[in-house]
């Protein structure tokens, strides 16, 4: 349960306003302990007893009150007594002031990010353990007791809640082979997501110098081709050295690689000519997901914002959805770069793979005139590119959370097994989903009901126009949407699926490579 302040919130407290954002995305639905957003930093400006009042909990006992401030001050911590709070989290801890007897002091590490197991260790019980474990350790002993197929998700529970440092290592097999990333797509591929990489580590060696690398690989043959005579110079160094392209991104294949259905090329690179082998959606079977579509199981956030999120939406009726969409601040959204050019519009039809780039570009200037949210590259003077935001997945989920009615899933290309985090997404903030997906061959459709969002397939802009824009949801649509929201929530209740399609992909590359 969370409860917050709801008047204005002055620029001080702007460390407790971002904590209160990531607390409402990741922290869990609990009876036992209610977490509560307040400008702490700013009290004395505010000053507001009632408003404070009005956030005090009803104890009960054992139930905790837990909430994050910059520093704490005697006035600050009067307040919390006052309000009730038993925990409270502080980035600037001043020594002289420690725990109370009602109120435990927590060193907040993280600086306002809140890492997962922060927080979320004063929502489980602990009753049974000794005083002082924090969740991961309390993981970690029900581990050592439990068995078999339980044991197993327990450890990775902890794995999934620990905050990143280095990268997992484990016992390797004699015959690895050493691998490097190479140029400025390389961080696009399966091998270069720390969150991820651990089960490859059986099959390879990532290493840091190119001259050490068995195998070198990126996510563009662009970058080889920008660098033909680093890669020349490195192939003839060593007999039987290799050149991989792992792509995950059919953009990129379609736009600037005529041969992306070829599994394996030669190309001349400053005179030596060099055959390099293709791994994307459509040469190989990598990207064939069984649970969890590949993109999501790169980063552990996805997992655990759509966990609480969906364990949200779960409770939610139909009724609750028809009323909600009455009343959304927006009308629809639209985050994307903007590729509204003709060079965007690739089709594929053997393939059934086409980009819907210009379509949704198409759609979100339409969004626009409608008084929809849009954001992306290219819209405006002062757009920035997503991804060099702090944290650009939470900025989207934050700013779209219950506030628009349809939010775009447009993925960049159609492929039956191409899903992003897009749909995700649209589902998780409570919009009514705009995507476009082959009614018999897609395998959304694994996912979700067919019913409960709006699908562009086949459809030129002014058809999807009018689709998208003069949708009204029913009774039937809501109940499909229920049944949707429903089936996501026991999904991301399951995080050994994680562990499953990172182990299933790494055996597929560990083959091939």
């Amino acid at each position: 349960m969370i409860t917050a302040y709801t008047g204005q919130w002055p620029q001080a407290s702007e460390l407790e306003q971002h904590a209160l954002k990531t607390a409402r995305v990741l922290l869990p639905a609990s009876d036992d302990c209610i977490y509560i957003g307040f400008p702490w930093a700013s009290l004395t400006k505010i000053n507001d007893a009632a408003a404070l009042r009005e956030l005090r909990p009803k104890n009960r006992p054992g139930q905790r009150a837990v909430t994050v401030c910059l520093s704490l001050s005697e006035r600050v911590m009067n307040a919390l007594i006052d309000t009730g709070i038993t925990d409270v989290f502080v980035a600037n801890k001043r020594e002289t002031l420690e725990s109370s007897e009602s109120i435990r002091v927590h060193q907040l590490e993280s600086s306002g990010a809140l890492w997962l197991s922060e927080v979320l260790s004063l929502f489980i019980e602990n009753t049974q353990y000794p005083e002082g474990l924090n969740f991961n350790q309390r993981l970690v002993a029900d581990a050592q007791l439990a068995s078999g197929n339980y044991q197993e998700r327990l450890t990775y529970v902890a794995g999934l809640c620990q905050r990143p440092s280095t990268r997992l290592k484990k016992p390797f097999l004699p015959t690895r082979k050493r691998v490097f990333l190479f140029g400025d797509h390389s961080h696009r591929t399966p091998l270069s997501y720390s969150d991820s990489q651990y089960p490859l580590t059986e099959y390879i060696e990532p290493v840091c110098d190119l001259k050490q690398a068995d195998i070198v690989l990126t996510g563009n043959r662009v970058d080889f081709i920008r660098n033909a005579e680093e890669i020349a110079d490195w192939y003839r160094a060593k007999e039987g050295r290799q050149l991989y392209v792992i792509s995950e991104e059919p953009y990129w294949d379609t736009m600037w690689d005529k041969e992306f259905t070829h599994a394996e090329s030669v190309r001349n690179f400053a005179g030596k000519k060099i055959p390099f082998k293709r791994f994307n959606h459509v040469t190989s079977d990598i990207f064939k997901w069984q649970y969890l579509p590949y993109y999501i199981t790169t980063d552990n956030t996805f997992f655990a914002r759509y966990a609480a999120l969906f364990a949200r939406n779960a409770e939610l009726t139909a009724d609750d959805w028809l009323a909600h969409w009455q009343r959304c601040r927006y009308p629809s959204a639209f985050i994307a770069e903007k590729r509204d050019e003709e060079r965007f519009n690739l089709s594929f039809p053997e393939l059934d793979m086409h980009s819907d780039c210009v379509l949704r570009s198409q759609l979100a200037s339409e969004s626009l005139n409608q008084g929809g949210f849009v954001e992306g590259k290219g819209w405006f003077e002062d757009s920035v590119i997503r991804q060099e935001l702090d944290d650009w997945h939470l900025d989207k989920i934050t700013k779209l959370d219950m506030n628009a009615r349809v939010v775009s899933a447009i993925e960049n290309t159609h492929h039956v097994d191409y899903i992003t985090e897009k749909l995700f997404d649209a589902y998780a903030v409570g919009g009514i989903s705009v995507y476009s997906a082959n009614p018999q061959t897609h395998s959304v459709w694994r996912l979700v009901e067919r019913d409960s969002l709006i699908n562009l397939y086949g459809l030129n802009f002014e058809q999807a126009r009018d689709v998208a824009f003069n949708f009204s949801p029913d009774r039937a649509f809501a109940e499909a949407y229920v049944k949707t929201q429903k089936r996501m929530a026991e999904v991301f209740s399951q995080p050994w699926l994680l562990w499953y399609e990172r182990k299933r992909m790494a055996g597929q590359l560990g083959r091939c490579l």
